[in-house]
């Protein structure tokens, strides 16, 4: 046996990105596709089910999914911009709804890195259907990088003891 063989050869970080992504029960549950991605771009696409209409009356899938569905391709985009495989986090998402979503329409979310430091990344998507360009929701998400090494935060003990 050749020692190739023996020794796993390392994943690449789409591949570690596409794992997590499709190990989370509830994008699962939602049906979040991975699409390739461009230009370290995060693609994710839901075909709506009829589990996923708040409103039969109008058709509209709840704004919950969109929530779901910017934070899993926010955590895929910040995945493909670093460097290293390393554990992450969502610190916040922000979410505006332009348009209600319609739930008889492939829902595109497109993810694109601002900005990336040693230890924050900021991430906006943009939520579209199959027929319109145009957003019907946009996500601003930050993500703190490298979770598993983080050490208990020092605490300015005169702070507290000021009487």
């Amino acid at each position: 046996m050749k020692i190739e063989q023996i020794v796993e050869k390392p994943k690449s970080i789409r591949n570690i990105a596409e794992e997590f992504c499709n190990s989370v029960p509830h994008n699962l549950d939602l049906g979040l596709k991975i699409l390739p991605s461009q230009n370290n771009e995060g693609r994710i696409q839901l075909t709506p089910t009829a589990s996923l209409v708040g409103d039969p009356s109008t058709g509209q899938i709840f704004n919950s999914v969109l929530l779901s569905m910017a934070d899993a391709c926010a955590g895929l985009t910040t995945y493909l911009n670093i460097k290293e495989p390393m554990p992450i986090a969502t610190l916040d998402l922000r979410m505006d709804y332009l348009y209600p979503a319609p739930g008889d329409q492939t829902i595109l979310c497109v993810g694109s890195c601002l900005r990336m430091t040693r230890e924050i990344a900021f991430i906006r998507c943009m939520i579209t259907t199959e027929r319109d360009a145009e957003p019907i929701a946009i996500g601003n998400a930050v993500f703190m990088l490298g979770t598993s090494r983080r050490t208990e935060m020092p605490v300015d003990r005169g702070a507290h003891n000021a009487n």
